[in-house]
């Protein structure tokens, strides 16, 4: 509900709502987690560092690259075109976007497409890195990481879920770092692309539901939502599977 590229169309009113719960028990500021994220890039280049974020090349992988391209100063910003033809191909379809979007990133944006332009990219003294990979499992994400993981100036930002067993989760976890010699400096900045508790209370507000089916949510964090609806006349059931339930 607060992509920094997608309109929301907000579903019509209805009698119950399947819901994704990915964030219950979270209540997040998108605008807080973008600012941190600039932070954490300035204050690596302050340093003499650089910045790797291993994003998706659609979704939020897009909403950071132009955020970044928008607001970072005197910086390089060396991007993997995957994240680029996905943006060409979002800007074409203007019922999804918001108005105003911008429809090409800056100068101070360098696409990388190929082997060549990647070990030049690595080459300078100082860069902020993007890739088409959110949890550092491609080939082409490894080339990043190894070239930055050796130096206390860099950091590894991560911003989604990094599943366990991928790089972007060992970057986090002291003993994966010791293992791989993981010197850079390593956060984990989530930025919201599901609905945390007050975006589901908001979608209820907004369509009158009065049952909701969370999906892809732990039961244990439905607790706060579940009675923050009840207090609305709103009910919320947990399904364990393979139990059902008549609406």
């Amino acid at each position: 509900m607060q992509s920094a590229t997608l309109a929301t169309d907000i579903p019509p009113v209805c009698d119950g709502a399947i819901l994704n719960g990915a964030y219950a028990g979270k209540t997040m500021s998108q605008s807080e987690q973008y600012q941190k994220l600039l932070n954490a890039c300035k204050e690596t280049y302050a340093r003499g560092g650089s910045a790797l974020l291993p994003i998706p090349p659609k979704g939020r992988g897009i909403d950071i690259a132009m955020f970044l391209d928008e607001n970072l100063e005197d910086v390089t910003i060396y991007l993997e075109d995957a994240v680029v033809k996905s943006m060409n191909a979002l800007v074409q379809k203007t019922e999804w976007i918001k108005d105003g979007l911008p429809t090409s990133f800056s100068n101070k944006v360098v696409v990388v497409s190929n082997a060549e332009e990647r070990a030049a990219a690595l080459a300078a003294p100082q860069g902020i890195y993007i890739t088409g990979d959110g949890m550092l499992t491609t080939e082409v994400s490894h080339v990043y990481y190894h070239a930055l993981k050796g130096s206390e100036l860099n950091t590894i930002l991560i911003t989604g879920h990094a599943a366990k067993g991928t790089v972007a989760a060992g970057v986090l976890d002291d003993e994966c770092r010791k293992a791989d010699g993981v010197k850079a400096y390593a956060e984990k900045i989530i930025f919201k692309v599901h609905l945390d508790d007050e975006d589901m209370y908001q979608m209820v507000q907004a369509t009158h539901v009065k049952k909701v089916v969370p999906f892809h949510a732990d039961v244990p964090n439905n607790t706060n939502i579940t009675n923050r609806l009840a207090e609305i006349g709103v009910e919320l059931k947990d399904l364990h599977y393979p139990e059902k339930w008549a609406v």
